[in-house]
């Protein structure tokens, strides 16, 4: 049989209807259909049976619509085909077309994806038997009116268009009905109810919009269903539509629309009677108006009435084209009951007629209700997922009864297990039940006539089930189940099941007799509050039924026993739900966690069971022993769960396989009755991916294995020791989820094997095991037989197969396999083995035909590698062989495309035509062609169209790996030039959002290195115009996966600066106002400067080589450097050290002056800068942050970018600052980035008054003496900053108050409020007092007033050329450091100023000692704080804010500590003395200050004079400028590091406020607005911290015990000290170290001593 075929055809489909309201319809042609998860089932009610599945969708179908309708079935008697519409959760809706002579489907067409959410509701009207109006509704609040133009033949194509969509109100709506005006040829009213309770009516023609008319209201709930009526004849005429509405309030209410005289005066006035008072709106249609009115008010339910339906037109008797709209309405409720409303003869009056419904306590109502065509039945489906069906088998008198009809579980089925007979297959499912699905026959049917029906439900739970096994072996049924519980519970077979199952199959079985006397068991009953179900016996039964009579009450625990009866026909919902319990037994106890997978020896001895684990105790396995139920074993080797279980055929060994990717083999050994030993004897990883189901050989010791990486591997346990890998099979399309074996001749050793994937398809296999001219060598051969028709197979993932005699011994005996899946289905499936193939299988594709090279070479045999290489070389002489290529190249894609039509649309997203071999011949020919074609530009001339053809009409569906073949050789064709990327620059950018990973990063890769290739050399304005406005176009839309794409590349090749100009930053800019909430966020982070936009997944971000550069390491000098290296050491040590000094010094400025240029260009580089129209980006994003609803941290990012925005193009935005005011708060969250928006949002142009309320709160709620000190330190901060822009908010009563704040004891406090004194003693001394002022450079100072500028009169940057003479010597920088005796003067000068603590009245003397006790502090402090640095934010001198900068400014050059010899100067150059008197022990070197200062001042003349001689600046003027401008920020940035010589020109470093324009190009950050508070640690965590850093490191001990055991040779310097040295060289030696003295002193101008200078 391993080279035959297997015809296979599907004998049963179990499958509930999901819990959504509108989710069935019965259509004209009598079948039903309904949503099974993520599939369309369609079952006839005359045969009770689900005929097919439709798979198609990916999500839960919620809607479903026949064309016609049953309302509309008098039109319908000759139609050939029919249709039906579907609508999902993902607002997805698909055609399907109906074929009724041979009932064959096709998916016709998928809709237009207008509905962004879940489609709630589909109706519409017949016009003709081609064109159908349709309307449908959607939880987004939309409505779509629909126009599907219908084919004359089946096979034809369907136009389907979308003629209008709107919204009608903000609620959404779920009902809808549609229906032509009477008396009104081509006019239609739309009825709309919703959530708002109220129904709309709208009005509107076959080919136009609809317009909204009038609102009916009356109901006080939501409306659930919606119903016109045809035309209904009064006197003699139709001219009356009635409207029928069901709602949550329990009421049902008819309304009536009337078509009104034209002769009948509006105007004129009427009797007043009871009908004027219900009468409502009039409707005008066109020339026509129609009166509406309540026509009445039924009241009967005691539950939401969630569907109402007019009884279908029946055939006029005179008129075969006629009909009679019959005056009855069906509603079904939440009440457990459905109606029939007629009104009555003589009065008129509506009344209840007929009620039906489930009475078992355990129902929960019913969700809609249905008429049949002919009038005659009406169906139901309720809360469970079940159907109800009554027919009306009465004559003269109603009389309807309940029918048989199809049922199944309404949740993910997890597994399913055959009876050890074969008689009936039992299955658990996560809708808590169990149920028993068996063959029925009825008198005179033929044994393959077998309908299959639901005869029991054994186990009604309160957990989702999980696993089930049945016990084999003699004896009654019984199986063990699983739930999300720690229990597995034991279940017997009652005598009423027993009896059922007699008279289901008609055959008197011999195993009843056996057993009679020993099952006493009748049936089971539960109590509402428990979870078991307890026994009924046969000797209570009596009794039970007597107690059950009696006037007890009637409470949750005396719920009416269960009655079980032997049944005589398949049983209804009402009997299965509450008569046919299985007694629970026993209950089994020992796991951990939730049961996941049982099974049981063939034996029926041992049961096996396994727990969800995520380590190695809780994942074992434990024994049950069959009867006594004692746990007997646990086996340990797994880590994660074990995923399923199964015993060898003759239970010597136990497979189990798991979650870590391992399987185990466990051999079985029995030694007692009581004792099972057990040993591992094999423990592998067999897979990548998860393993998730195995299977036996049933005739010998080999298994399979499938895992979640698509691939079955078989293997053999190796004479009961090991275990070896003997094949694996093609690598599937989809994860494998279930395979099942079956043995077909135990001689060949040959079976079948079916393999379930996660795409819901199924797949036979023919497996041949025999061994080869060795005997220990064993081949397997592997055939596929047969793949399964994607409308028989599931629609989601296949949870189980099981075969139904796993060993078959009689040649073309029949053969059964079962499934059950995701989709909530239970499928039964029966085959032969004929050795011809399955005639709906496509032909396996032939071998590739070897290639052949026939010329002027002769004839040879080549690979396609070597014929690409020698075609390249000769092209002439190998035109025969390309075009041999180019010809299987298009069989093999005339193929494929006939492979996708097979698998049109396979569920879940598995890919069509997914032959391997195929696939590859496809993607081998493709890739070497597009090698070739450059060699043969005439003959591959289309080539390039069929790919992007292919790809951009097949992308979606083919498979991955074929996918990226196709795009790789159609990139190489690009990079050819031999197709234009402006061609394929849609196609690829559509690619990346199909959720290829793989394909995603090459297409983005391509297009980005593509453009920039294009701009390399030189820029073609108008080709990148045209790139442009294609990426703008994706940028548009609404699709969010298209736009993200967009807009990842354009920020991509903007940061790359490849696209570089005002349309690029002005497109990333606005992408910030896409409807998309990704979108929004991904274009922000990218405008405040995120290094890359991050997908759903992982970064998109191209690795290119180019962009990988290696990042230098920061060079970083302290004080203590500069200290050792004029300190410590010898001479030749100092000497040495101060060369590396002077070496860090040129890195230092050097890394200085990059810095500052590539903070320029990261300035120049953010999109906000080159916006053309700021203001109005800034005003339409604003007005978007005031209505949106998107998360704090979207809206804190949208904050961000305005404020950047304001900030950098000094705009106005006024409603702006009393938006932050909300948010000002201490405790908001993210309050550091909101406080540092609004400072950046503050500039010179914007109005005082109009950032005062900000301000005002920010200090009320911020500074004040009940507040934490970090928030008096962050608002004093923010205060500065804010007045540093504006200072005119800034008043002197509220200054005064927060100066106090210097006294503060905490030590952030009190430098945020001395930074405040020093900014308002530049900016506007007279608001403080007088003792705050100290000693200011311009007591005159104050603030612009509002509006006021300054005007330039001179060259920017001209003073500094005074002030300097020209003097470009750049290596007498290095020597400003400090390298004198004086370092402690310095460094005490330094640390004073750094210390800020000085007040201008307070005398010298307290100040001084205020100081000395600081720096004593801090040097004390000093080991602490480097203890304490994990544990709190380091103070970063490089990073010092503001204040620091004005600190430095004030205690430098405004203190009365100041150092002798230090000058400032003001912007004009003025200078200032420090008023110090001057000393005689210091007068040699003032006078040789002085002597220096004459010379500076002749070069300053003399550059004054070579500048202002003629008036003009030359470029080298403007370059010596630039420098001076660096040198100034370099001696600035080593002023602030304490690095600066005493006495060298720190003027040039003092602190400037900087201009209006450097702050709003400045970025505030928040990082510098906290206070940084230092915490002390306690000892413990100061000594775990010094034990951290000892860790890896060596004994402690201390430097000379090291240097004693010092073990080896010499150093170097010592081996320098030990040589001897040649005479000549001790005395250059000797000679340059005086030249290097001499230089020393002549640099720190100290060469006269003495009297010399009086000489």
């Amino acid at each position: 049989m391993a080279d035959g075929g297997c015809s296979v055809s599907r004998v049963f489909i179990g499958a509930g209807c999901n819990r959504i309201v509108n989710n069935v319809s019965w259509g004209a042609c009598d079948l039903v259909a309904f949503g099974a998860h993520n599939a369309v089932a369609i079952f006839c009610p005359k045969r009770a049976q689900i005929l097919t599945t439709l798979p198609g969708h990916k999500v839960s179908v919620n809607c479903t619509q026949w064309i016609p309708s049953n309302k509309f079935a008098f039109r319908a008697k000759q139609f050939p085909q029919h249709y039906l519409l579907s609508g999902d959760a993902n607002g997805v809706i698909i055609l399907w077309e109906c074929s009724l002579p041979h009932m064959k489907w096709r998916h016709v067409l998928d809709a237009q994806q207008v509905h962004k959410k879940g489609v709630t509701c589909i109706g519409g009207i017949t016009v003709s038997e081609e064109k159908t109006i349709l309307a449908s509704t959607s939880s987004d609040g939309s409505v779509c009116v629909w126009e599907i133009v219908l084919p004359s033949t089946a096979g034809g194509d369907c136009k389907f268009s979308c003629i209008q969509s709107f919204s009608a109100g903000p609620k959404p709506m779920v009902a809808i009905s549609l229906a032509e005006l009477p008396g009104n040829p081509g006019h239609m009213v739309l009825a709309l109810g919703g959530l708002d309770n109220k129904i709309h009516l709208y009005l509107g023609i076959t080919t136009g919009e609809f317009v909204l008319a009038c609102e009916l209201k009356g109901h006080s709930d939501w409306i659930r269903s919606l119903d016109f009526s045809l035309p209904v004849c009064t006197n003699g005429q139709k001219s009356t539509l009635l409207l029928v509405s069901s709602s949550q309030d329990k009421g049902i209410r008819i309304w009536k629309l009337v078509l009104r005289d034209p002769l009948d005066d509006p105007g004129k006035k009427r009797v007043m009677s009871l009908a004027s008072y219900i009468e409502g709106p009039l409707l005008v249609a066109g020339s026509i108006s129609y009166q509406i009115s309540l026509e009445s008010v039924l009241i009967g339910h005691e539950d939401w009435v969630y569907s109402v339906q007019w009884q279908p037109p029946l055939i006029a008797s005179t008129d075969s084209t006629g009909y009679h709209q019959p005056q009855s309405i069906l509603s079904a409720s939440m009440d457990k009951t459905m109606m029939i409303w007629q009104p009555e003869r003589t009065t008129g009056i509506w009344m209840n007629v007929v009620t039906v419904g489930e009475l078992s306590h355990c129902a929960l109502g019913f969700y809609g209700g249905h008429w049949s065509p002919a009038g005659d039945a009406i169906l139901a489906h309720g809360y469970g997922g079940s159907f109800h069906l009554w027919r009306n088998v009465g004559v003269d008198y109603d009389d309807w009864q309940p029918q048989k009809v199809p049922s199944g579980h309404h949740g993910v089925v997890s597994d399913i297990a055959w009876a050890k007979s074969g008689e009936f297959l039992t299955s658990v499912s996560h809708d808590q039940t169990t149920r028993v699905f068996a063959s029925w026959s009825d008198e005179g049917c033929q044994k393959e006539e077998y309908a299959w029906h639901e005869i029991a439900r054994p186990q009604v739970h309160g957990h989702d089930m999980n696993c089930l096994t049945v016990i084999h072996g003699k004896g009654n049924h019984r199986f063990v189940s699983g739930a999300e519980e720690k229990v597995a519970r034991v279940f017997e077979a009652p005598l009423s099941f027993l009896k059922t199952m007699n008279a289901a199959t008609s055959v008197e079985s011999n195993m009843l007799e056996d057993i009679r006397d020993d099952v006493q068991v009748l049936g089971a009953n539960m109590s509402a509050l428990g979870l078991s179900q307890k026994p009924i016996y046969v000797q209570a039964t009596t009794g039970n039924l007597d107690k059950s009579s009696g006037n007890g009450f009637d409470t949750l625990e005396s719920i009416p026993d269960a009655v079980p009866v032997t049944l005589t026909e398949p049983p209804i919902e009402e009997q299965l739900a509450w008569h046919t319990l299985w007694p629970e037994s026993h209950k089994l106890y020992g796991h951990g966690n939730e049961l996941f997978s049982l099974c049981c020896d063939h034996s029926g001895k041992l049961v096996a069971s396994s727990c969800k684990a995520q380590t190695v105790s809780v994942a074992e396995i434990w024994f049950w022993l069959v009867g006594s139920w004692k746990a007997v074993g646990r086996l340990q080797s797994h880590s994660l769960t074990v995923t399923q279980m199964k015993f060898s055929r003759d239970d010597s060994f136990l497979l189990a396989v798991s979650r870590d990717r391992h399987f185990s083999v466990f051999s079985i050994d029995r030694t007692g009755t009581d004792e099972i030993k057990h040993k591992i004897i094999a423990r592998q990883e067999a897979h990548k991916r998860i393993i998730w189901s195995c299977s036996w050989n049933p005739f010998s010791h080999e298994f399979s294995t499938c895992s979640r990486d698509k691939t079955v591997k078989i293997w053999a346990v190796d004479g009961g020791t090991s275990v070896r890998h003997l094949s694996t099979l093609p690598t599937f399309p989809s994860s494998v989820t279930a395979i099942s074996w079956l043995g077909l001749d135990r001689e060949s050793n040959s079976g079948l094997l079916a393999i379930g994937m996660e795409n819901g398809l199924i797949e036979l296999w023919s497996i041949s095991i025999g061994k080869g001219g060795n005997d220990t060598k064993i081949l397997v051969k592997a055939t596929l037989v047969s793949r399964l028709d994607p409308f028989m197979c599931h629609a989601s993932t296949v949870q189980r197969l099981a075969w139904r005699d796993p060993e078959r011994r009689e040649d073309g005996q029949s053969i059964q396999l079962a499934s059950c899946g995701a989709d909530h289905c239970v499928k039964v499936f029966a085959g032969c083995t004929p050795r011809t193939r399955h005639p709906t299988t496509p032909p396996l594709p032939p071998p590739p035909m070897a290639l052949t090279a026939a010329g002027r070479r002769g004839t040879e045999t080549l690979s396609l590698p070597s014929l690409q290489s020698k075609m390249k070389t000769d092209p002439q002489s190998y035109e025969s062989e390309l075009r041999l290529l180019y010809n299987q190249f298009n069989s093999s894609l005339d193929l494929f495309n006939q492979q996708a039509a097979f698998n049109f649309n396979s569920a879940s997203g598995g890919g069509v035509g997914r032959d391997p071999a195929v696939a590859k011949e496809l993607g081998e020919r493709a890739m070497f062609l597009a090698h070739v074609s450059p060699c043969y530009g005439k003959q591959l001339a289309e080539f390039p169209g069929q790919l992007v053809e292919f790809l951009r009409v097949s992308g979606r569906a083919l498979p991955s790996g074929l996918r990226c073949q196709v795009a790789q050789a159609l990139v190489l064709l690009v990079n050819r030039k031999t197709v234009d990327i402006g061609d394929t620059l849609t196609l690829f950018m559509e690619l990346q959002t199909l959720g290829d990973k793989t394909l995603r990063k090459m297409a983005f890769s391509h297009v980005v290195h593509s453009i920039k290739r294009l701009n390399q050399k030189h820029k073609d304005q108008g080709k990148n115009r045209a790139l442009q406005n294609v990426l703008f176009e994706m940028l548009k839309r609404e699709d969010e996966s298209i736009a993200k794409r967009a807009l990842v590349t354009l920020c991509d090749l903007h940061r790359r600066k490849v696209w570089f100009d005002d349309r690029i930053a002005t497109a990333i800019c606005l992408a910030s106002l896409h409807p998309s909430s990704k979108i929004l966020e991904a274009a922000l982070q990218f405008l405040l400067d995120y290094e890359k936009i991050e997908d759903d997944d992982e970064s998109d971000a191209s690795s290119s080589e180019d962009d990988a550069t290696p990042q230098k390491p920061q060079v970083v000098l302290s004080k203590e450097d500069v200290y050792k290296a004029n300190h410590k050491g010898t001479t030749s040590s100092k000497k040495k050290k101060k060369a590396k000094l002077q070496r860090v010094m040129r890195s230092i400025k050097k890394q200085q002056r990059l810095t500052s240029q590539k903070n320029d260009s990261n300035y120049y580089y953010s999109p906000l800068n080159h916006l053309k129209d700021a203001q109005g980006f800034v005003e339409m994003l604003f007005s978007r942050l005031q209505t949106c609803n998107e998360r704090f941290a979207v809206r804190m990012m949208m904050m961000k970018v305005i404020a950047r925005t304001i900030g950098l193009h000094r705009l106005i935005l006024l409603q702006f600052y009393p938006f932050l005011q909300r948010y000002v708060q201490p405790h908001q969250r993210d309050i550091s980035n909101l406080l540092a928006a609004a400072v950046q949002a503050c500039h010179d142009m914007v109005p005082p008054d109009a950032v005062e309320p900000l301000f005002r709160q920010l200090v009320n709620q911020f500074v004040h003496d009940r507040s934490r000190s970090e928030s008096i330190a962050v608002g004093l901060n923010v205060v500065r900053e804010i007045c540093l822009r504006i200072p005119l908010l800034m008043t002197e009563e509220l200054l005064q108050d927060l100066v106090l704040y210097k006294k503060s004891h905490d030590k952030a406090v009190s430098s945020a409020a001395r930074s405040l004194v020093t900014l308002f003693r530049e900016i506007c001394p007279s608001l403080l007092v007088k003792k705050d002022r100290g000693r200011p450079i311009d007591p005159k100072a104050r603030p612009k007033a509002f509006g006021e500028v300054n005007v330039a009169s001179d060259v920017a940057g001209i003073e500094l050329l005074k002030e300097d003479g020209g003097d470009d010597d750049t290596d007498g920088d290095d020597n400003d450091l400090t390298g004198d005796g004086n370092e402690s003067d310095y460094d005490s000068d330094i640390q004073a100023n750094a210390s800020g603590s000085s007040d201008g009245d307070e005398n010298d003397g307290d100040a001084n000692k205020d100081l000395s006790d600081d720096d004593a502090k801090i040097d004390s402090e000093s080991e602490d704080d480097d203890l304490e640095e994990d544990d709190e934010a380091p103070v970063d001198e490089d990073a010092c804010s503001s204040a620091d900068e004005v600190d430095s400014v004030s205690e430098a050059g405004s203190s009365d500590d100041m150092n002798d010899g230090v000058e400032l100067y003001h912007d004009s150059g003025d200078e200032i003395s420090t008023g110090k008197k001057r000393k005689l022990s210091d007068f040699d070197g003032q006078l040789n200050a002085a002597d220096s200062s004459l010379r500076a001042l002749k070069k300053i003349a003399a550059t004054i004079s070579d500048v202002t001689s003629d008036g003009i600046l030359s470029d080298e003027h403007f370059q010596r400028i630039k420098e001076k401008k660096a040198k100034e920020e370099e001696k600035s940035a080593f002023l602030r590091h304490g690095l600066l010589k005493k006495g060298s020109d720190s003027k040039s470093a003092s602190f400037k406020i900087p201009s209006s324009e450097q702050l709003s190009m400045k970025r505030v950050d928040p990082a510098k607005l906290e206070a940084r508070i230092h915490r002390k640690l306690t000892k413990e965590q100061r000594m775990e911290l010094v034990r951290a850093g000892r860790e890896g490191g060596g004994k402690y001990q201390a430097r000379t015990a090291m240097k004693q055991k010092k073990k080896g040779g010499l150093s170097n310097k010592q081996k320098e000290h030990k040589k001897a040295m040649p005479m000549a060289a001790k005395r250059a030696k000797v000679k340059r170290n005086g030249q290097e003295k001499k230089r020393k002193q002549a640099r720190s101008k100290k060469q006269f001593r003495g009297k010399k200078a009086w000489k």
